[in-house]
């Protein structure tokens, strides 16, 4: 994680070394673990069942019993993200009871996270400036528990697969991208998310004469490759929710929006996504021009993406835009710290109302 001699900070700071770092980061993941796992309704114990049912359903191509199908909605959604429950059912046949291996394997996946976010922004960044990233997202976090009654697994390995599938469009690393998308959309559906971003990196990268087909194609590939195997493996047990079946949580989030105009309070659970992200749902835009192609692509998928929410998510439930962010913290710190805290590398961003040269 520490850069070279030449890659030092403003007025010529050291980099970060990487044990007292990576010790930073390991206790970073364990404050927001101990956030996750206290604040909830139900117990760990709860959250691991819950999710010990999934993969059994998942075995079981999506039955919970011969003949019937997977009747609790949570265990059904998860059955259809295989990934971290198979990861936890393997360190539980290593002798590790299932409660104990899950609770591992969220720790693990939060500090993964922190990592990876940190190596993610330092693309463009010092340290300095990495590690503020990467703090604002583990105090704004917290806010994606509250509405969740118990700990979902598959959450930290979606900003994992988000932050290095966009890494990876931004380093032309397509093979990387690849197996991001891959391994994403096996724990959880959203990365399709990430095709959408590198389709318009496409788009982008050809009206400024750089066609790269074949990141789109990494991606497009990576998904599919985890799509297509999903989706025959539980076609008789447990498909996959057709938007019909929830768009009555369009309803849910408009019936919970007026409640704005029945009992105004600044904190309605429907205004949280507000609160995520504050001033970074605005900064991005006020720099567009100088932002790198990665997240201008990325800003331009984010109202598809927040349409979707609207429509067939809950706004109640900040979690479900984890996603972005790996666009709007890094977009932000370009208006934010402009020039002061980029690698040499990275090239100059001027003042935040003067949109500078494109960024790599």
């Amino acid at each position: 994680m520490a850069g070279s001699p030449a890659e030092s900070g403003p007025g010529g700071t050291a980099p970060i070394a990487w044990r007292p770092l990576l010790a930073f980061y390991v206790f970073l993941a364990l404050l927001t673990g101990a956030e996750s796992f206290t604040g909830r309704r139900e117990s760990v114990y709860y959250a691991a069942d819950k999710h010990e049912a999934a993969w059994r359903a998942f075995m079981a191509r999506g039955f919970e019993s011969p003949g019937v199908r997977v009747q609790d909605i949570n265990v059904g959604s998860y059955c259809r993200r295989p990934l971290m429950p198979g990861l936890v059912d393997l360190v539980a046949r290593m002798g590790v009871p299932w409660p104990y291996a899950f609770s591992l394997l969220r720790l693990l996946s939060i500090l993964a996270a922190y990592l990876a976010f940190h190596g993610y922004l330092r693309a463009w960044f010092h340290d300095e400036a990495a590690v503020l990233g990467t703090l604002f997202v583990a105090a704004s976090v917290p806010l994606t528990f509250v509405s969740a009654w118990w700990e979902i697994i598959s959450d930290f390995p979606e900003l994992l697969a988000f932050t290095l599938g966009l890494w990876a469009i931004r380093s032309r690393q397509r093979l990387g991208l690849a197996l991001a998308t891959f391994a994403g959309t096996l724990n959880r559906e959203t990365t399709a998310l990430l095709v959408v971003i590198a389709g318009v990196y496409v788009v982008l990268s050809w009206r400024e004469k750089r066609a790269d087909l074949a990141t789109g194609l990494a991606a497009l590939g990576g998904w599919l490759g985890a799509t297509l195997p999903l989706h025959w493996w539980l076609a008789t047990g447990t498909p996959s929710d057709s938007i019909a079946t929830r768009l009555h949580l369009f309803e849910h989030n408009l019936l919970g929006l007026s409640q704005l105009l029945v009992k105004p309070h600044p904190y309605n659970a429907y205004l949280l996504p507000v609160y995520l992200f504050g001033a970074l749902w605005v900064l991005p835009l006020l720099g567009w021009r100088g932002l790198p192609p990665v997240l201008r692509a990325g800003l331009v998928s984010a109202p598809l993406f927040l349409l979707i929410v609207v429509v067939v998510g809950g706004l109640n439930e900040p979690r479900q835009l984890m996603p972005l962010y790996p666009i709007l913290v890094p977009a932000s710190l370009f208006v934010l710290l402009p020039g002061a805290l980029l690698r040499p590398a990275a090239g100059v961003v001027t003042a935040p109302l003067e949109p500078g040269p494109k960024v790599a």
